[in-house]
């Protein structure tokens, strides 16, 4: 038997979707035992009649409400393969559930109520079938009974549908009667295709992307006697053991030592695009759901600015200044529409601005959410544009913290291993800074203020000009940095390095607390001038418990996943910190 093939069910809400899955599972016997039983209690104790619906709709408050408000799926066989049946939810505010169930599906079958006929939502589903790339749509014409089997109604469907898409076929049926699912029946004589179930066994299986690079999507991570077992899917290429893996955005590289699939087979070596698996690697790392792992030597473009093409879920168009969670694959993020280029109708092509650094494969899926509802969905096209202004390439990473907490070395290490890469990196030192443009002043509030004003439009304009900008000041008022911050307009992060005033008293790496506790030096910060701590810091590297290796590493992490990080080509890039 050939694998097995995933299909979605979409369309108006009440046309049939989940009546026709369920009838096609009681049909071709492929229901568990029990099931039959179970279907006939529900429905003798609700009085009704014999409802296929119920046995893809699994929670109560569904069997209440006539509806489907969660994706379901099931399997069921032919005597060619077997298939995975996805029933995706039709209502407007489920949409997002459907784009789930569809962007992993291989086929559909829409169905349209042949009493009502083609309406708005069907229009919908069929363009987003489109945009999401399933080519292969059965058009399920169901509720013929209820037209009195006309073939002159299925006729006419059938010529609308055919103007928005190139159905694979138009197939009439009744699904309550069981005509056409897997048996003709003798009401529709006129009708000379397929029946549903032959229809299903001529789709063909999409090419595996076995060829294509590597992209490993991380669900989970799960921890089980010492060892974390990261959990997902391969979405192209081929995973093996011992293979090189780079994690985006992360920015940390380390090797596979296993490969584990369900059921256990303790030959597994290695997966397939389309594979569940887990995988133990040979070094820990910080990589969670939403990471996407590729071989170090084809990794995925990176970039802030996402081309996208959206179609539209709500009555309006999507606007520039517009801000949504998006969603693509295990990652979640927040985006701002920047700039619209193309509106035609509820299909925009639009560019985002990530918060974070996303991979741009063309063709990725990509769903935008507001208010837990979603708003949006489409594909990625590929990196946008950063000429128009829009978005600064540059930023400001300002380090915080008492002096001898850190932020030198720390900022110093960082710089290093960027430059080493080829970026554009700039580093202000405090004491260098008080050395040069600074000389002129004390150590006064009012004074400590002014080099603060001083250091951040420094910083501020180095920023515009593309360069990641790693401060490392004291900076001991919470109303200068904020200043700082100010002057960056919206590209600073605030990174505190942590350690308590013993600590840093007690490495005093220059003598200075000495000086200070004797007299010697006056206004020295959290001995006899305040150090008020950051509110709500980016960014927290606890230099007192970690050592220096692992506090420059959580720095050059946070660093990758939100500056735009260019080669000199104008390409973002992941960069491998291992």
């Amino acid at each position: 038997m050939s694998a097995a093939l995933r299909v979605v069910m979409t369309g108006e809400v009440d046309h049939g979707k989940s009546t026709i899955a369920g009838r096609l599972l009681h049909d071709t016997g492929s229901l568990t035992e029990g099931r039959v039983e179970e279907l006939k209690e529900i429905c003798e104790r609700r009085g009704g009649l014999q409802e296929w619906s119920f046995l893809l709709d699994a929670f109560q408050a569904e069997r209440d409400q006539a509806i489907t408000i969660d994706t379901a799926q099931a399997q069921f066989k032919t005597a060619k393969r077997g298939y995975v049946l996805i029933d995706a939810p039709g209502h407007l505010e489920f949409l997002r559930n459907m784009f789930s169930g569809a962007a992993e599906a291989d086929a559909a079958v829409l169905v349209i109520d042949a009493e009502r006929g083609l309406q708005e939502q069907t229009v919908r589903h069929a363009q987003v079938l489109s945009l999401v790339g399933i080519s292969q749509v059965i058009v399920a014409v169901n509720k013929m009974d209820v037209v009195n089997y006309d073939p002159n109604v299925f006729e006419k469907i059938s010529a609308e549908i055919s103007k928005i898409l190139t159905p694979f076929a138009v197939i009439p049926l009744s699904a309550r009667n069981g005509e056409m699912i897997v048996e003709r029946g003798v009401n529709m004589p006129w009708y000379k295709g397929p029946v549903l179930t032959e229809a299903f066994d001529k789709l063909d299986i999409p090419a595996v992307l076995t060829h294509g690079p590597l992209r490993f999507s991380v669900q989970d991570v799960y921890r089980e006697h010492g060892q974390h077992i990261f959990v997902g899917r391969v979405e192209s290429g081929v995973l093996k053991r011992g293979d090189e893996l780079l994690f985006a955005p992360y920015a940390e590289a380390a090797k596979v030592e296993s490969v584990a699939v369900w059921p256990h087979d303790p030959e597994k070596t290695e997966a397939h695009a389309g594979e569940a698996v887990g995988i133990t690697l040979n070094r820990q790392i910080s990589a969670g759901r939403g990471g996407l792992a590729s071989h170090t030597d084809n990794a995925p473009a990176l970039s802030h600015m996402l081309k996208t093409k959206i179609f539209s879920l709500r009555s309006k168009s999507l606007l520039p200044g517009e801000n949504y969670i998006a969603r693509t694959g295990t990652s979640s993020f927040r985006a701002e529409i920047v700039s619209v280029e193309q509106n035609e109708g509820m299909l925009s092509e639009l560019t985002l601005r990530a918060e974070t650094l996303q991979s741009v494969d063309p063709g990725k899926k990509i769903v935008l959410f507001s208010d837990a509802d979603a708003a949006g969905a489409g594909i990625v096209l590929g990196a946008g544009n950063y000429s128009s202004g829009s978005v600064p390439e540059g930023c400001v990473f300002w380090m915080t913290g008492l002096s001898g907490a850190g932020k030198t070395t720390i900022a110093k290490a960082a710089e290093k291993e960027l430059r080493s890469r080829g970026y554009k990196v700039e580093m202000l030192d405090g004491d260098e800074l008080r050395r040069t443009i600074s000389a002129d002043l004390g150590f006064s509030p009012e004074d400590r203020e002014e080099n603060i004003r001083r250091a951040g439009d420094i910083a501020a304009q180095m920023a515009n000009k593309g360069a990641i900008v790693i401060a490392a000041l004291i900076s001991p008022s919470r109303t200068g940095r904020k200043q700082a911050r100010k002057a960056a307009k919206g590209r600073f992060y605030e990174i505190y390095i942590k350690a308590d005033l013993a600590t840093c008293e007690k490495r005093d790496p220059k003598g200075l607390y000495k000086k200070a506790r004797a007299g010697k030096i006056t206004d020295f910060t959290g001995i006899d001038s305040p150090y008020e701590l950051p509110e709500n810091p980016d960014l927290v590297v606890d230099t007192q418990n970690g050592n220096v290796e692992e506090c420059v590493h959580a720095v050059l992490r946070f660093i990758q996943e939100h500056a735009a990080i260019r080669e000199a080509s104008g390409k973002d890039r992941i960069l491998a910190f291992k």
